[in-house]
């Protein structure tokens, strides 16, 4: 269906939906139909045409960082100038890259982040709707874990370890963790886009003690809860209490 953008009860606007047919013509026509409460009314013919259809010739680069901030730019005909209207999206949720310059044959724009996985890139244009983007790959964001050496330390940290994957980038904006108590922290020149160096640290752990118990004899405020802590090197114990 076309989808409605503004109403009246002279006049209907809405988005055309994309031409049905998996054979690509020069031309195709549909038929225009209306539908209010159950009642369906024809009128004229809606023309698909090849010749006024956005295209995309290139996609540059190929891959991006997870975290965005690159510069993407795209290659065609028929992108139209500039306007408020135009719009580039990236992947099924229709992340919008920010436009940094719109020509007829190029468009350029700053990567948002990203997920990892395929991303089609969509390119939306005031006058002649969307771009045909089937004659370029997805833009690729690889961000993935592929190992670690060594497997084995102590469980109070210290141990370094060489994490190996891919979309690291400068590691400004990536957390290493080691399962839910310790974080890896890199290593002075230890990071790549591909493997990072870095130190097993203990993340301390914060335990909070109070004065809520009670007493059998004085009841209220003169037992710590909880009453007994198991800690290790480098936790933090606060606690706080209030008058009985």
């Amino acid at each position: 269906p076309c989808k409605i953008s503004e109403t009246s009860y002279t006049e209907v606007k809405c988005v055309t939906p994309k031409e049905s047919s998996s054979r690509r013509r020069k031309r195709a026509l549909a038929d225009l139909t209306v539908t209010v409460n159950g009642q369906t009314v024809t009128g004229g013919q809606y023309n698909y045409d090849a010749s006024s259809t956005p295209t995309i010739a290139s996609v540059t680069p190929a891959s991006a960082t997870p975290d965005g901030g690159d510069t993407l730019t795209i290659t065609g005909t028929t992108f139209g100038y500039e306007s408020p209207f135009n719009q580039v999206n990236i992947g099924e949720d229709g992340v919008e890259c920010p436009i940094i310059d719109w020509a007829p044959t190029e468009i350029s724009c700053t990567l948002p982040p990203l997920p990892n996985g395929q991303h089609t890139v969509y390119v939306k244009t005031k006058d002649n709707g969307v771009a045909d983007a089937s004659a370029v790959s997805p833009l690729s964001v690889d961000f993935t874990v592929t190992g670690a050496s060594p497997l084995v330390g102590s469980h109070q940290g210290g141990t370094k370890i060489k994490i190996s994957g891919s979309g690291f980038g400068d590691c400004s904006n990536v957390v290493f963790n080691v399962g839910s108590e310790h974080t890896c922290i890199v290593d002075e020149g230890g990071c790549s886009s591909t493997e990072v160096s870095c130190t097993v640290t203990k993340s301390p752990t914060m335990y909070r003690v109070q004065n809520t118990g009670r007493h059998f004899k004085f009841g209220p405020g003169y037992v710590w809860e909880p009453a007994t802590l198991t800690v290790r090197p480098g936790d933090q114990v606060r606690w706080s209490w209030n008058l009985p």
